[in-house]
């Protein structure tokens, strides 16, 4: 939220009060190094047309070991 809470009215400061958390300097670092610079406006991606037969042939596959999926179907690998 650092880097777009106030854009929308929000606190970008609110992750402060996680200051003293073992891992609280860890994620500040992550979020500058790897998160925050990934919004990058210029960045030249592909339009969503060009993910939707990679996203259908991996959701067109069920996973059995899916807990959901054996609540609703059964185990299916003791098939």
């Amino acid at each position: 939220m650092h880097y777009y809470a106030h854009h929308s009215g929000g606190d970008r400061n609110c992750r402060d009060m996680y200051r003293e958390h073992a891992w609280y300097q860890a994620a500040v670092d992550f979020c500058h190094n790897y998160d925050q610079n990934c919004f990058d406006p210029e960045y030249n991606s592909e339009p969503l047309a060009f993910f939707e037969p990679i996203l259908r042939r991996v959701m067109s596959k069920p996973r059995f070991n899916d807990a959901e999926q054996i609540a609703r179907y059964g185990d299916e690998t003791n098939r």
